[in-house]
């Protein structure tokens, strides 16, 4: 059956306009919907009764009337007296005049066995234009329609509106299976009957002419076709082929959803060229402006849309590593989401400015750059094109607890699997893998490493990753053995700074985050203030050993800290790091629980209340040596004057929030010198 132009006038997308006399050749064929013939199963479904009559407008009801009876006079719908009723939803086009009919199909589709008909992959459909030079588009008209319904298919398709009772003759928009199965039709189109099983094409008795091969190589996706040429004559009897191909299984196309001959294409929100492929993220509309989402599953949603365009994005992972630890009790207390709120600009940014990637030339060969973190694996795969690595796919992933233990060369190695093709397993699997690569791993030196040392920079600004490079990783390889170490450090006429600080964890966080906080909030104070000598100590063995070097804890979080300390370090002359025992830095504990109790930012102004602190504080007792006495020896207070370090376990335990922290920073005296200067009091933290 044929329907001219003016038949569907309802339908906007689907016109005719002047064009090339190759197009004014198929006139026919582009404006028409015409039938395919019953290649489909029948829907395996439940009886039930569904569905209530649609509200609609007043306004709206003669545009619905109207609707409804051009689709009657097109033979799309019929009348139906069968118990299923699938309420109509009315939504505005852009315009805000036309309007578009859909169907609340979620009951009936709870009943439809999914088909297991395979879709195609996006990233399958975005390779193969390395050679093309022009381009073309192709978006079928209203195509579901022009798949016939089974008598049984026509019952359970039935929907119900103010005016009559209906079920759809034709395939319509929002049955589950519907995309499949217009996928398949594509696909025997495009491919020659090669999808159709051979039990299947014996029963229909459906002959395979020679020249019904392929006749793009290449599939579609659902309704959307792009292909490209190495010349303008190509791409014409391209287009011939395709359409004489379209025609024979009377498939329509719309013209205002397509371009022919252009240099560029957009193709499932992506742009198309001879340079490569660029992402046109329809979430970059308007994400200048975006708030940060005010509950968890604004994070995620947010998460989920930059997903699609993972591969332009270079550090996604290491990025969105913060977000992802996010949890519903931290949103809602708005705590410590500084580095969250952070992550999410850069995220942003990036969303709006995405990069051009090549087009993969499988002449040419390939270049893996990896690099890894201590929580992620990232690598950039690309080719060499006048000396230089242009991007061909950015990847990476976050390692999950167990490969948080690999020594850094094998986290590498994860880095170019996740490049080559997923797997999962270590060393003999991984060779069996790799096996199938001819690879030649050069080493290279680490400013020549640029490209993958912004991959595994974490959120360090751009302009500052220079500056911090070297110390994203300070501690690489095992843990290393601790060796004892001298409390009484410091000599007898030693003048200078000392910072004790603690923390505290109200229950939801870890100990060691908030020591960790304290340690870094405290040397944040200690550079406004001017100090560029410094010793620093505390009660927490993580925090202290770990910025000494002695241990390496992979939890994430902590790891994230301790690249913050070294580039704190950075801004002094020196720093030296004590471990003490609690008992001794009781002024500090005392401060923390005033804190806790009074649950907000204070001074230690009262007189009397920094003479307790220094008389409670014995961290002068633990690091200053005795003084050597006329006629004596030296004098020592505690026989245990050495400790010995042990290395605790792995910190695997979800780090959701900072705790309260205090620093505070006081003069050291010697034993039996009596007090001249007022320490400084607690700064403000």
């Amino acid at each position: 059956m044929r329907l001219s132009t003016e038949d569907l006038d309802y339908e906007p997308e689907v016109y005719m306009r002047e064009g090339s006399e190759l197009l004014s050749q198929l006139r026919d064929q582009l404006v028409m919907l015409p039938e395919i013939k019953d290649l489909t199963p029948e829907c395996k479904i439940e009886e039930a009764d569904v569905g209530v009559p649609g509200k609609t407008t007043p306004e709206m009801e003669d545009t619905v009337y109207e609707l409804l009876k051009k689709l009657l006079e097109n033979g799309l719908i019929e009348t139906s007296t069968y118990p299923w009723a699938s309420p109509i939803v009315i939504v505005l086009k852009k315009n805000g005049v036309d309007i578009r009919m859909c169907i609340d199909y979620r009951v009936v589709n709870s009943f439809i066995k999914l088909s297991h008909y395979p879709l195609p992959l996006i990233d399958d459909l975005l390779i193969g234009f390395e050679s093309a030079m022009w381009f073309m588009s192709l978006d079928m008209a209203s195509g579901f329609w022009a798949v016939k319904m089974t008598e049984r298919a026509k019952l359970i398709s039935a929907f119900v509106c103010p005016y009559e009772h209906y079920q759809w003759v034709r395939m319509p928009f929002g049955l589950k299976n519907a995309p499949l199965i217009y996928q398949a039709v594509l696909n025997n189109c495009l491919w020659g009957f090669l999808r159709l099983p051979p039990e299947e094409e014996a029963e229909r008795n459906i002959p395979a002419p020679s020249q019904m091969g392929p006749v793009l190589g290449r599939s579609s996706y659902i309704d959307d076709i792009a292909h490209g040429a190495p010349t303008w004559e190509q791409l014409c009897q391209d287009l011939n082929a395709l359409l004489f191909r379209l025609r024979y299984w009377n498939i329509s196309v719309s013209l205002p959803k397509s371009e022919f001959g252009k240099l560029s294409i957009p193709y499932l929100s992506h742009e198309i060229s001879a340079e490569g492929i660029k992402a046109i993220p329809k979430i970059a509309k308007g994400v200048k402006d975006l708030p940060f989402p005010t509950t968890l599953k604004g994070v995620q949603s947010f998460m989920g849309s930059l997903n699609y365009y993972n591969k332009f994005i270079e550090d996604l992972p290491v990025i969105a590593a913060v977000l992802y630890e996010l949890t519903e009790e931290q949103m809602e207390s708005r705590r410590d989401l500084s580095r969250a709120q952070e992550a999410f600009e850069i995220l942003k940014h990036k969303i709006v400015s995405t990069p051009l990637l090549r087009h993969p030339d499988r002449s040419r060969p390939f270049v893996i750059i990896p690099h890894a973190n201590p929580w992620a694996a990232s690598a950039v795969l690309g080719q060499e094109y006048d000396g230089i690595v242009h991007p061909v796919r950015f990847t990476g992933r976050i390692l999950n607890d167990a490969e948080l233990r690999y020594h850094i060369a094998e986290k590498e190695v994860i880095a170019i699997l996740r490049v080559l093709e997923s797997a999962d397993g270590r060393t003999v699997k991984w060779g069996l893998k790799l096996s199938h690569w001819d690879l030649e791993i050069r080493r290279v030196q680490r400013d020549e490493d640029g490209l993958a040392a912004i991959l595994g920079a974490g959120i360090t600004p751009r302009k500052h990753l220079d500056e911090v490079a070297e110390n994203l990783i300070p501690a690489k390889g095992r843990v290393k053995s601790p060796v004892p170490i001298s409390i009484e450090m410091l000599e007898a006429d030693y003048e200078g700074y000392i910072l004790s600080f603690d923390g505290f964890h109200p229950g939801n966080v870890s100990v060691n985050d908030a020591e960790y906080h304290g340690l870094l909030k405290g040397l944040i104070l200690a550079i406004e203030q001017g100090i560029q000598d410094i010793v620093v100590v505390g009660d927490s063995r993580i925090a202290i050993q770990q910025a000494q070097g002695l241990i390496n804890c992979n939890q994430p979080n902590l790891q994230r800290k301790l690249a913050e300390y070294e580039v704190l370090k950075t801004k002094f002359k020196s720093v030296r790091l004590v471990h003490v025992k609690r008992e001794f830095n009781q002024a500090a504990d005392d401060l923390t629980s005033k804190t806790l109790a009074l649950g907000e930012s204070w001074k230690v102004e009262d007189a009397d209340e920094r003479t307790h602190l220094q008389l409670v504080s014995k961290i002068h007792e633990k690091l200053v040596k005795p003084k050597v006495l006329p006629n004596a020896g030296i004098q020592k207070d505690d026989p245990q004057g050495v400790e010995t370090l042990s290395v605790p376990g792995p910190e695997c335990a979800p780090l959701p929030a900072a705790a309260k922290v205090f620093a505070v920073i006081t003069r050291a005296q010697t034993q039996e010198s009596e007090i001249q200067d007022e320490p400084m009091g607690p700064l403000e933290y």
